[in-house]
């Protein structure tokens, strides 16, 4: 056999680590040239993914009170204008015939709670994607909407985060935000904040783009935007605070002054502009104050309310908490070292899209946290910081590699790449445990849900949703007895308008209002309810007490949803 003489020489030795750098440095840039395509790619992927797990999830707790009424009510009108429609104490004899009876829904005659954006867009889903392509049934129809405003919004997060943060940045805030828990879970259900923080986003970025460049084409696109924000949830009514504080060049100085004048006496008819588009957007889409619009009066005397709900005389420690303690652990880290880094490069280069990041993440917070707001839920009632959390988030993760490397490239991308594998295990060790319930995920740092149930309690630390009742209602269908009953005493309006989409048509549906159905049923009555105790009846309270469930949902040790059979007369 013949040998192989040959020798690597020094110089060829030396330049194998050399070769090692160069592919490394082509391979960045390949993902530099082509991070549009493949954050487009991700973001299609996520839609799918999003509109594939729409049957995991029912219809929800506030839904069932009034957003699927008053979407399809609008809608309706809108489409033919037809003044029966707007009769909200009617029961229509042509929409008795949908899969859904609507009317049922509790709310149905207070339409000053419902703001009517999103569940008109809602509806107009429905209609075309259950009803007229019959692709999903009417509850996924309804909830579609809001995973398209999420990819949709996704994508605009990128394109307005990569010219001023880099690509790397913007990337690693758009997967943050697409596989956030609580933003995962909701996005499939959550009639109004999931929307508010869509709207409240994009207003932000649209409103960054015509302070860059002012032109009344953007003007006309910022005013819209906060209509639709402000049509959904009154939170949109501090956006004005955010971009003031946020954008304009305040400072305790004379010079300031100046300029804050100076931009106002130049652009004032673009301001006026923004705030006529957005009203007109806000009365246009809501057919319930077209007879009155002095009636808006009692939406916003409802929210200043709160109903019959009081918020807290002091400090609410409560909410700053939930943020800590519903963010992933490594999503913690990285909002950490963002907000440093963040801070360090507002100090350096004066760009007021830092500051701006960090009053869009703190307002909100510092807005809930003040005595007398009203919180619950969770994070929900002020997610509108997440997105900023996310950017500031991604910039950490971006900036703080090549601080460690200093011009390093390779370690640089090493560091990069350890990033994202480490957010991927963190990801799928969430899903490991609430998958499809993302919507109640608490991180380690409390103890999970277990930990954060006896932190908060269970009116917070539960299905708090009752989107579960959909899965409740498939495990009655393969085992309940013919003839069954089924009786709900918590917010059992979800069940009698879902019940004959979802259960046998031989199983009954009590009165959830009323235990005393119970004795007059014949037959086996399985009661369902979630394990909210404040809403229990005297015969909820004495099954979670006193009975074992034949059935019951528990996520990460906390049962959330109980079904017990009993006969009449228990």
């Amino acid at each position: 056999m013949k040998k192989n003489n040959t020798v690597l020489v020094p110089d060829q030795q030396k330049q194998l680590p050399i070769d090692f750098s160069v592919r490394v440095n082509q391979w960045v840039a390949w993902l530099s040239r082509h991070a549009d395509v493949l954050v487009l790619a991700f973001i299609l992927l996520f839609l799918v993914a999003g509109i594939a797990t729409l049957p995991n999830y029912g219809m929800t707790w506030d839904e069932g009170l009034g957003n699927f009424f008053f979407g399809e009510r609008y809608l309706r009108y809108l489409t033919s204008f037809s003044e029966k429609f707007l009769d909200f104490k009617a029961d229509l004899g042509s929409l008795k015939k949908m899969p859904l009876s609507l009317f049922i829904s509790p709310y149905h005659d207070h339409p000053y709670h419902y703001p009517p954006v999103v569940d008109i867009l809602s509806a107009a889903t429905m209609y075309l994607f259950s009803y007229g392509l019959k692709w999903m049934d009417p509850v996924d129809g309804f909830h579609v909407l809001k995973i398209i405003l999420s990819a949709v919004f996704l994508w605009t997060l990128y394109r307005f985060a990569a010219p001023r943060m880099g690509k790397f940045a913007a990337f690693t805030a758009v997967v943050l935000l697409a596989v956030f828990p609580r933003f995962w879970g909701d996005m499939h259900f959550n009639p109004k904040d999931i929307p508010e923080l869509i709207f409240y986003g994009l207003t932000i970025m649209a409103y960054v783009l015509w302070y860059e460049k002012p032109d009344w084409a953007y003007a006309v696109v910022v005013g819209i935007l906060f209509g639709c924000a402000l049509g959904t949830k009154a939170n949109a009514v501090f956006l004005p605070v955010v971009l003031v504080l946020g954008v304009w060049p305040l400072s305790f100085s004379l010079s300031s002054l100046k300029l804050i004048f100076a931009h106002l006496k130049q652009f004032w008819s673009h301001y006026i502009l923004m705030g006529l588009s957005g009203l007109a957007v806000y009365f246009l889409t809501w057919p319930y104050l077209y007879d009155d619009p002095k009636r808006v009066k009692m939406y916003w005397d409802f929210i200043f309310s709160r109903g019959v709900q009081e918020g807290r005389t002091t400090w609410n420690w409560r909410s700053p908490l939930q943020v800590i303690v519903t963010m992933p652990e490594w999503m913690l880290v990285l909002l950490a070292v963002g907000i440093v880094l963040v801070v360090i490069q507002w100090r350096r280069d004066r760009r007021f899209i830092w500051r701006l990041l960090l009053v869009w993440l703190i307002f909100p917070i510092f807005r809930i946290s003040l005595p007398g707001m009203v919180d619950f839920d969770g994070i929900r009632h002020f997610m509108e910081f997440l997105p900023a959390a996310v950017l500031i988030a991604g910039y950490g993760a971006s900036a703080l590699p090549g601080l460690i490397a200093k011009g390093k490239q390779t370690l640089e991308v090493g560091l990069k790449a350890a990033t994202l594998l480490i957010l991927v295990f963190n990801t799928a060790g969430i899903q490991r445990v609430y998958n499809q319930y993302e919507y109640l995920y608490y991180n380690r740092l409390i103890g999970g849900l277990s930990g954060a149930r006896e932190m908060f309690g269970d009116f917070e630390v539960t299905d708090y949703w009752a989107s579960s009742y959909r899965k409740g209602m498939a495990w009655l269908n393969a085992n309940a007895e013919q003839d069954a009953n089924l009786y709900v005493p918590v917010a059992d309006w979800l069940a009698q308008i879902t019940g004959p989409l979802y259960l046998r048509p031989d199983i009954q549906i009590l009165d959830g209002e009323n235990p005393g159905s119970i004795s007059e049923a014949q037959g086996p009555v399985y009661v369902m309810f979630v394990t909210r105790s404040g809403f229990y009846d005297e015969i909820a309270y004495a099954l979670s007490r006193e009975h074992q469930p034949d059935y019951e949902i528990v996520v990460d040790g906390v049962s959330i949803l109980q079904i017990h059979k009993i006969q009449p007369g228990r």
